[in-house]
């Protein structure tokens, strides 16, 4: 450590007659010529953000037609997965279908075309071939033969446009489905079964959930301290943990900024008396039975219930629930079996539930329970409790975010003054204390800050001693 001391001793000697005075001067306090680094605090403060769903979509058909199913209000859709280019690989669930008796139709009539106009286009093309090999031979007439050759490319147009016409019977027939395109739910519903809908008119509205959005207004020290590096946390309402958020898109917007959080299904956890976590199930249905159906399917079951392992179907059962849904509270903690079932190509939409059709023979009787939303983890056999989950953010929630800055390695603020600054080159440096004495550190200025400077060398550390130049 230096030091540099000054001491003055001033000593005034006043000759008077019997009178001699000496009068000693007050030391001057020791001053340091050194200046000590210190590890930069990370910048940490608070705002006030608002959840909102990432994305909102209005669902709309293509064509008119009369609604034949329309997903309910609050029911959880799957979103579909698209390949690479762009066609759908998994298709999503259904949210809106319209009747298909007269698109089907138009299906069959433009096959059927297309069948005539191959068989029109083969016989031309003989037609073709055979006054070709005449003309070569001059057995036939110039315009003969030009007629024939008129007469297979009509042919060989119709039968193109025949192909086009059933492609575009297709495509009308496939739009009468509509598929959630990401995972979301069905937060509004403009339609019901049964009315009569025009091109573009909005039949339901859904929104993503997951992952949730949070907006931020921005105020002059957000925008001051705010970049790439910035960790984001969002603080759930009437929660102490933490979820990170990340940024998608721009970082400054407008007068706001928007950021991402994850946002699970959540729920109270439940343990068995052996400390064992429990699987939570959601919902529970019943295995129905309806009268005046039955020569279609002896039962009927919702299709959320239905789960599929690569060929097989199967549906969880709660093991002795029969009639359990006339039982009310429905019992704390329940047994769940895995039953194999056979679905039939039958659907039927019962109220706000789109059912399907299951093959006598499955083990199911009239009165079973049945469980939806079952985790993966689930085993067959094993223990379950029923609980309601929930989204962890809900739109309109009101959250603290918190902001905070990384701290860099290498960066210091110090006063200019202990900069070096070589003319010659322009470089800075910076005059270092060690042990055995000193050392120029080339420095790199990456701002000034008033009378200070902030500057960057990897060898740079909290504690070590900046020499007065």
């Amino acid at each position: 450590m230096f030091f540099i001391r000054s001491f003055t001793l001033c000593t005034a000697v006043l000759a008077a007659v019997s009178d001699v005075a000496f009068t000693e001067e007050p030391a001057v306090e020791p001053q340091e010529s050194y200046f000590t680094l210190q590890a930069a605090s990370p910048w940490k403060y608070t705002i006030e953000g608002t959840v909102q769903p990432a994305r909102t979509s209005q669902v709309s058909f293509e064509g008119k037609g009369r609604l034949r199913y329309i997903a309910p209000t609050g029911q959880a859709v799957r979103g579909q997965v698209l390949r690479a280019d762009g066609s759908a690989a998994v298709p999503g669930d259904l949210l809106a279908r319209q009747d298909t008796d007269i698109p089907e139709s138009d299906v069959r009539i433009a096959e059927m075309l297309l069948k005539r106009a191959e068989s029109v286009l083969k016989e031309r093309q003989e037609n073709f071939l055979r006054d070709k090999a005449l003309t070569e031979k001059k057995a036939v007439s110039a315009r003969q033969f030009l007629e024939t050759s008129m007469l297979y490319e009509t042919a060989r147009i119709d039968r193109d446009k025949a192909k086009l016409d059933l492609l575009r019977a297709r495509q009308v027939l496939e739009s009468c489905s509509i598929y959630a395109p990401f995972d979301a739910i069905v937060e509004e519903t403009y339609c019901s079964d049964g009315s009569s809908v025009d091109v573009g008119t909005p039949v339901l509205k859904i929104r993503m959930e997951n992952p949730a959005k949070i907006v931020v207004p921005l105020d002059d020290r957000t925008i001051a301290g705010f970049d790439r590096s910035t960790r984001i946390l969002i603080y759930p309402a009437g929660g102490n943990a933490p979820v990170p958020a990340r940024l998608e898109g721009p970082v400054l917007e407008g007068n706001v900024f928007e950021c991402y959080a994850d946002n699970p299904l959540v729920s109270a956890p439940a343990r068995s008396r052996d400390g064992h976590l429990l699987t939570a199930i959601d919902r529970l249905g019943s295995v129905r039975v309806l009268p005046g159906r039955a020569e279609g399917a002896a039962l009927w079951v919702s299709n959320e219930m239905l789960h599929r392992e690569g060929e097989q179907y199967f549906v969880w059962r709660v093991r002795d629930g029969r009639n359990a849904p006339a039982r009310l509270p429905v019992p704390a903690f329940l047994r769940l079996e895995k039953v194999t079932v056979k679905p039939l190509d039958l659907e039927l939409v019962y109220g706000n539930l789109q059912l399907r059709g299951i093959a006598s023979g499955s083990g199911l009787t009239g009165d079973d329970l049945l469980a939806a939303d079952v985790p993966a983890d689930a085993t067959d056999g094993g223990l379950a409790v029923c609980r309601r989950r929930h989204r962890l953010f809900q739109p309109g929630q009101k959250v603290k975010v918190e902001f905070s800055g990384a701290v860099e390695p290498g960066v210091f603020t110090v006063p200019a003054g202990l900069l070096q600054l070589d003319s010659a080159t322009g470089a800075r440096s910076l005059l270092v204390a060690e042990k055995d004495g000193q050392r120029i550190l080339p420095v790199t200025l990456l701002a000034r800050e008033g009378e200070n400077a902030r500057i960057y060398a990897p060898e740079l550390k909290a504690g070590q001693k900046i020499l007065h130049p």
